[in-house]
């Protein structure tokens, strides 16, 4: 497709379909003079892109602080090549496959949680019958009462990995000291229950990510046989033994965030947002600001914007 055929409709669909690639949260879209602006974030920065038509067609310009963010950004300039939306992935069939996703990745406050699931073809359509599907199509309620129904099912196999704050914070500064982020993280957990799962169920024969890094980055952690094709791709919930992955997931975040609720007597809440930043300087507060060290990731922006509220 040539440049001078892409509208802005077109530009904004590809930048957010980069983004979802990448791991990047889109949290706000608004008009401005000729074009559209949108607020794109990770865990650590923000950056506005601003997408409007010029003189010579449709223009991006990215905009904020120098940050590896930014940096991927600017690498998705005006020329690039729209990405068309190809429908869901297809990959060649498997008698026995397995999946994995996790949650907890983009909320400041609870664990990071990895859940895994193995099936066969006649389990794979008894998840698909008591409604399983991406959690992030269902209510937390739903979440909780799903994954219990999953565990119990026949030749589903399942493992679940978590990392509360207290110990994640601290495996992040030693990664971060020998070059690794948060995809590393991630990367590893994902690969321990990957293989406590194929400890469980030695037939697998594909298995599938959800994808969140490169598949350098996946591949330098996990060590699968031979025999077992890995497969990175986004959207990988469509896949139903990921879909299953992504409901053990979230339930395992929930359960998390419910037991930091007790131990600290707090009402915690989800996401990373403003509210959630305002919530966190309340505590902090409260309890000192080394409650953080056991409740929140400590290198999310909302940190540093807790400082300055608090002062």
């Amino acid at each position: 497709m040539k440049a001078s055929a892409v509208n802005i409709a077109d530009k904004i669909k590809s930048i957010k379909q980069f983004s979802f690639e990448n791991c990047f949260m889109v949290i706000s879209e608004k008009p401005i003079n000729y074009g559209v602006q949108l607020k794109i974030a990770d865990n650590n920065s923000q950056v506005s892109v601003n997408v409007y038509q010029g003189k010579r067609g449709v223009s991006v310009v990215v905009g904020g602080a120098d940050s590896e963010l930014k940096r991927h950004l600017l690498i998705f300039d005006s020329t690039r090549t729209v990405i068309r939306e190809t429908g869901k992935f297809e990959i060649a069939p498997a008698a026995v496959w397995g999946g994995s996703d996790e949650a907890g990745k983009g909320d400041y406050f609870g664990p990071l949680a990895v859940a895994a699931v193995s099936v066969d073809k006649t389990s794979a359509q008894r998840l698909k019958e008591i409604g399983v599907r991406d959690c992030k199509k269902l209510g937390d309620e739903k979440v909780v009462q799903l994954a219990e129904k999953i565990k119990w099912l026949d030749n589903v196999f399942y493992s679940e990995a978590v990392l509360f704050p207290k110990d994640y914070n601290i495996k992040y500064s030693e990664f971060s000291r020998i070059g690794h982020n948060l995809n590393d993280i991630l990367a590893q957990l994902h690969a321990q229950a990957a293989r406590e799962l194929f400890q469980q169920n030695p037939d697998i024969e594909q298995y599938i990510v959800d994808k969140f890094t490169a598949d350098a980055t996946l591949a330098k952690w996990f060590e699968l046989p031979k025999s077992v094709k890995l497969i990175n791709v986004p959207k990988a919930e469509s896949d139903i033994a990921v879909a299953a992955a992504s409901v053990l997931a979230r339930a395992l975040f929930l359960q998390g965030l419910e037991k930091l609720d007790d131990e600290f007597a707090v009402q915690l809440p989800k996401g990373a947002a403003g509210h959630v930043t305002h919530y966190a300087a309340k505590i902090v507060r409260t309890h000192g600001v080394d409650i953080l060290n056991y409740c929140a990731k400590k290198h999310f922006k909302n940190s540093l914007d807790i400082a300055g509220i608090v002062g």
